[in-house]
């Protein structure tokens, strides 16, 4: 509840400013996105869905992500779903009987009728609860996207803990060692994983057997982060898996100009603003296309 407080407050001046939602009826129950693009031309266009936070929306996914900034120029159309009652269901509620994945196929399909979308180039990636359903729709048979983005995520395995698909799934995964809210080292259980075995999940799956590590950035007296990149490969499979570790990083979209408020940092972590979350995500999904994996 603090948390929902903390982030209503600051973003409230932004969100007066933002454009209406645009929606359609799932299953009895009105379901909003946000979707930006540039000018349609004669190309088809990547589309990127991004899935906000608990306790968050849609609006404030789009804000703090500032995922516009990198997509757009790169002509990538980004849709923002938004969950009822600020969440998704990822399963770690049996009472929750709301069809997230059903509905974000069905928000697919809409965009794919009513918008010239290229069909091999759709991309998801999420923050926190956003990042836990990510994680359940590339457990899904119906792969219908070229590549995944976690940030601040973990997998969680609710039903027989086999993934239903046997395509190699791309998948970057973005994580600060001091997450206080999905933490990076909380023992795992029979249906939770940790950050590291969250990773190691999808490396198995993919068979992958190269590891490349790369320090992007190292503390310093007044810098309390650093930043080192594991990349997961296999010289046959064009699948990697990718691991951002924030050190002393909090739980962040980093690299968001937002989220180095002194408030945003004292509760919920440290910021790091060395790389940039949605810049990386961008750059990740551009590397893959369905029928080329």
């Amino acid at each position: 509840m603090i948390v929902k407080l903390l982030i209503e407050t600051f973003f409230f001046f932004v969100n007066i400013f933002t454009a209406n939602p645009d929606s359609f009826i799932h299953n009895g129950l009105e379901r909003k996105y946000y979707l930006f693009k540039n000018e349609e031309g004669s190309n088809a266009t990547p589309l990127i869905v991004n899935l906000h936070g608990y306790g968050s929306n849609a609006r404030q996914q789009r804000i703090y992500s500032q995922m516009n900034k990198f997509a757009l120029r790169k002509n990538i159309s980004i849709v923002y779903p938004e969950g009822i009652n600020r969440s998704w269901n990822v399963g770690w509620d049996a009472n929750n009987k709301t069809q997230d994945i059903d509905f974000i196929y069905a928000l697919l399909d809409t965009l794919i009728i009513n918008h010239n979308i290229d069909t091999n180039r759709i991309y998801v990636c999420g923050f926190s609860n956003g990042g836990m359903m990510v994680n359940k729709l590339a457990l899904e048979p119906e792969n219908r996207f070229a590549a995944f983005g976690n940030v601040a995520g973990i997998l969680l395995l609710n039903e027989d803990g086999i993934p239903k698909t046997k395509k190699s799934i791309p998948m970057m995964h973005i994580h600060g060692t001091e997450d206080k809210w999905v933490s990076y080292y909380d023992k795992s259980s029979q249906d939770r994983k940790n950050v590291q075995e969250s990773i190691d999940y999808w490396i198995k799956h993919n068979n992958l057997n190269i590891l490349n590590e790369e320090v992007i950035s190292q503390k310093k007296i007044f810098k309390k982060t650093s930043v080192t990149k594991y990349t997961y490969s296999n010289n046959d499979i064009n699948s990697e898996v990718v691991h951002y570790q924030v050190n002393g990083g909090g739980h962040q979209w980093f690299g968001s100009v937002y989220g180095s408020n002194f408030l945003m940092q004292n509760y919920v972590g440290r910021n790091n603003k060395d790389f940039h979350s949605s810049e990386e995500l961008v750059d990740f999904f551009l590397k893959y296309e369905l029928d080329k994996k």
